[in-house]
């Protein structure tokens, strides 16, 4: 099974974690770019039989804080959930959580693509909104 994360942000998606019920990586999650997507793909364990690829995976988005006299970075975490099982149906989710396992637990049959709105401010206080 294969995974897409695009990142529509200025901001680098950092990989956390991940959890299988069943399976392995056959390319590992790593950190997504900004303004760029990566693929990752989950395949049968080395040696097993009639068990497919579910499990999750976790990532942090860093960004600067807004506040002019907080340092350092704050983090927004997401996490994806796959089902791809030897039996039965494909699954997905993308909820907003640092649990890899509590994605693959929420993962639903069907197509699946999320898009959330976010309100935010340019340096010179200005309104914006984005997409995620």
């Amino acid at each position: 099974m294969t995974v897409t994360i695009i990142n529509q942000t200025q901001f680098q998606l950092e990989y956390d974690d991940s959890y299988f019920d069943s399976g392995r990586f056959a390319q590992a999650p790593t950190n997504v770019k900004p303004f760029s997507t990566y693929t990752f793909s989950a395949c049968n364990r080395d040696g097993s039989l009639f068990c497919g690829a579910t499990g999750g995976a976790a990532f942090k988005l860093r960004m600067p804080f807004d506040e002019p006299n907080q340092a350092g970075l704050d983090k927004l975490n997401m996490s994806v959930g796959f089902c791809a099982p030897y039996a039965g149906a494909y699954k997905a989710s993308a909820i907003w959580s640092d649990s890899a396992q509590k994605a693959y637990d929420e993962a639903q049959e069907g197509t699946f693509k999320q898009t959330f709105f976010f309100a935010g401010k340019t340096k010179e206080e200005g309104a914006v909104q984005f997409c995620h």
